[in-house]
């Protein structure tokens, strides 16, 4: 019985600890990370110049946060510059 209740006992702290991963939404447009940070630079579109400068991309959100997008690569970032877009999946808060 005691062993019984200690595996429950150990089943329901790891319950309490391990959290799911929720999916998460996310609307806003890319822009250049220095642009929606430091408002150095705008680059008005994909073919800008401006565009080669800027390293990494976001999407910055309409309350002016901004959610970095490691799976997407830099062109497909470039290619949705300024575009209005929608991203669920599961955040990481690091």
């Amino acid at each position: 019985m005691k062993k019984i209740l200690s595996i429950l006992a150990i089943i329901l702290v790891l319950g309490l600890f391990s959290v799911p991963a929720m999916a998460t939404t996310i609307e806003g447009s890319v822009k250049g990370f220095n642009c929606a940070t430091e408002n150095k630079f705008h680059p008005l579109g994909k073919d800008d110049p401006l565009v080669m400068v800027e390293k990494v991309f976001v999407v910055n959100t309409p309350s002016n946060g901004y959610y970095f997008v490691p799976n997407l690569d830099r062109d497909t970032m470039v290619s949705l510059l300024h575009q209005k877009i929608k991203i669920t999946g599961r955040m990481n808060e690091n």
